[in-house]
């Protein structure tokens, strides 16, 4: 056997795999509502809302949630009994 000489050991690491967070799972809309099965379902608006917004609440497409965000806050509300998911 052949002494190695220490010179010439590559002591690098081995190349390591990049790991990539998990997508963010997308939110699908339902298209009844959870509680009384309605498919009256509107999507909750967060933030400040324009006059576009307000328009579009009013012509009832949407429903407000206001500015303040908690992080798990619902993303639909029913039209008929009122339960937000």
């Amino acid at each position: 056997m052949t002494p190695v000489d220490p010179a010439h050991v590559d002591t690098a690491e081995p190349e390591q795999r990049e790991i990539k967070p998990p997508k963010p799972r997308r939110h699908r809309p339902r298209k009844t509502c959870p509680r009384c099965r309605s498919n009256r379902v509107l999507p909750i608006i967060y933030g400040l809302p324009g006059s576009e917004l307000a328009e579009r609440e009013a012509a009832g497409e949407v429903v407000l949630g206001g500015c303040v965000l908690s992080g798990d806050d619902p993303r639909q509300a029913c039209v008929d009994c009122g339960h937000s998911w």
